[in-house]
């Protein structure tokens, strides 16, 4: 098997992750809860420029990259702010996927170790990563690592 390498995404491969993040990430999301915005609706341009403007306005985020033989097979971001209405500072997960043929690599692991790892070194006082119902295993997985549900949020698509 080839080796997996962790790194920071560069600014002209952000189109290139939401090709991944959109079209994989989100498609499969919809496969199960259709409710949520299939890839029929999801735009590239509003992903790339919600970091752009991220950039600009100097918001502390990253993207990490997982690939092997130059090709990314997972992706994970986050960013940090203070809480709404708390003075705590938050790490917050945006996404983090791998693709479905590499999963049960290690790039996972890496992918969410790495985020970790640049929560803290940021000094964040909370980690906030996100479960989907639908998948239990990331819920164990989060649990195991010292992480406690603290709330569930709801989807209703108007108009059915």
């Amino acid at each position: 098997m080839s080796k997996i390498r962790i790194r920071r995404a560069k600014p002209e491969e952000l189109m290139d992750i939401a090709d991944i993040v959109l079209d994989s990430f989100v498609s499969e999301i919809h496969g199960h809860i259709k409710e949520l915005e299939g890839t029929n609706i999801t735009n590239k341009d509003k992903f790339y420029n919600f970091y752009v403007k991220r950039a600009m306005a100097k918001t502390p985020f990253v993207i990490f990259v997982a690939e092997v033989n130059d090709a990314i097979i997972g992706v994970a971001g986050g960013a940090i702010s203070e809480h709404h209405w708390g003075n705590d500072v938050w790490g917050c997960e945006d996404f983090w996927f791998v693709d479905k043929k590499h999963r049960g690599s290690k790039a996972g692991i890496m992918l969410f170790e790495k985020l970790m790892e640049w929560f803290k070194d940021k000094k964040v006082e909370r980690i906030q990563m996100t479960h989907y119902t639908w998948n239990p295993k990331i819920k164990d997985f989060y649990e195991k690592k010292g992480f406690k549900p603290f709330e569930v949020c709801y989807v209703y698509k108007v108009g059915e």
